[in-house]
């Protein structure tokens, strides 16, 4: 017999953002998809970051269509990490796509 209550848990769920914020992603992977891995990185991070919170970022994955981060925030207020999300960024016949699940 098998016990799965040390097992972990988790889900994806599809986060919603607004259109004009996913635009805004979108047009900075665009922008930066001919550059070096970590130059990407860095400019994801800083466009999550905020004063009050550190994003952490990691590529996954990165193909000609497709690049993917997984992240989370450090609140520098509560000295926590939150928001653990999951970024996939799809390249479907020349229109990149952005979908963001949250785990």
């Amino acid at each position: 017999m098998i016990l799965m209550e040390n097992k972990e848990k988790f889900a994806f769920r599809k986060a919603i953002m607004l259109e004009g914020v996913e635009v805004e992603y979108i047009k900075l992977i665009t922008s930066l998809e001919t550059k070096a891995d970590d130059q990407i990185i860095q400019a994801f991070k800083d466009k999550i970051s905020t004063p009050l919170v550190t994003c952490h970022a990691e590529m996954l994955s990165r193909t000609p269509n497709q690049i993917t981060f997984q992240t989370s925030k450090f609140s520098k207020q509560s000295m926590t990490y939150r928001d653990w999300e999951l970024w996939v960024f799809s390249n479907i016949l020349g229109v990149w796509t952005l979908n963001r699940y949250r785990i």
